[in-house]
């Protein structure tokens, strides 16, 4: 397979630095992060006048060195594992690879935004900082933000000032939510009238990760039909009466429920995904 060759032949290049940023907002320090992927080891705290919060990691990985930053990758290929860089290398066609050698730029750019970690459920897939129910329940405290990060002037500058410099710059431009539970957040709905008010919204790709457990809002559904494709990615990790033991206390049938309406809304032309995201239990 190319892309397998391509990543062994190019073994200190990442194409996560280089088309998506993770802004996640520290309760403890009220700093900014930024991170391009789950692995990263030390995220980069977001300043006033930083312009590319990854060109240390890009230098490193253009000279052909392998990223300090990157650690854990590094180490999951040397044991023989599929690391998360090599992940996001099979996603791509082996002209998009082979184009990115010669510029080292990407025609596409995810802007994720995690702005709460306000979940109803305690997964046992997850972790304090993805949920404020996990949190409460294992007495954990909390690192990134359990409130409404949207309403931080620098979180929001931030996100907002990103989304206007590369709106109609990027070819395929993506705007991810993750949460905590971004369906349940007050913030989903700011931000999406926020793109659609500004004009955003018709040239803008809109993802959601989500546990398909709340009820979605006549509001969301609304104004997800004002973007350019929709795509809803879904963590399904059971079925039936054990889905309530892995994802604690959610019930099934709200699932059915919430997906038989996407499905609809999928049929009618109104959104173009529905994803089944497969989640592993360690």
């Amino acid at each position: 397979m190319h892309q397998l060759s391509w990543a062994k032949k190019n073994i200190s290049l990442c194409l996560y630095p280089y088309e998506t940023v993770d802004i996640r907002y520290n309760d403890q320090t009220g700093d900014i992060i930024a991170t391009c992927c789950c692995n990263l080891e030390s995220p980069p705290i977001i300043g006033s006048d930083s312009k590319d919060i990854f060109l240390n990691i890009k230098k490193e990985m253009e000279s052909g060195q392998l990223p300090k930053n990157c650690r854990k990758c590094i180490n999951e290929e040397k044991n023989g594992g599929i690391s998360e860089r090599v992940r996001g290398i099979l996603t791509k066609s082996a002209q998009e690879l082979d184009d990115f050698l010669l510029t080292y730029k990407s025609t596409n750019y995810e802007i994720r935004t995690s702005a709460s970690n306000l979940c109803s459920l305690s997964c046992r897939s997850c972790s304090p900082n993805n949920s404020s129910t996990y949190a409460k329940i294992t007495n954990h405290e909390l690192i990134f933000s359990s409130l409404d990060a949207t309403k931080n002037i620098d979180y929001w500058n931030y996100f907002t000032n990103l989304v206007q410099q590369n709106v109609g710059k990027i070819d395929n431009l993506h705007i991810h939510l993750i949460g905590g539970e971004p369906l349940s957040q007050k913030s989903t709905i700011k931000i999406l009238n926020w793109l659609v008010v500004n004009g955003f919204s018709k040239q803008l790709f809109l993802s959601f990760t989500t546990s398909l457990t709340p009820h979605i809002s006549s509001e969301i559904l609304e104004l997800i039909k004002k973007f350019k494709a929709i795509s809803f990615i879904l963590s399904i990790d059971s079925i039936s009466e054990n889905y309530k033991y892995v994802r604690w206390p959610a019930k099934f049938d709200k699932v059915e429920s919430n997906l038989e309406l996407l499905l609809k809304y999928k049929r009618d032309g109104k959104i173009t995904e529905v994803n089944v995201k497969l989640v592993s239990i360690k």
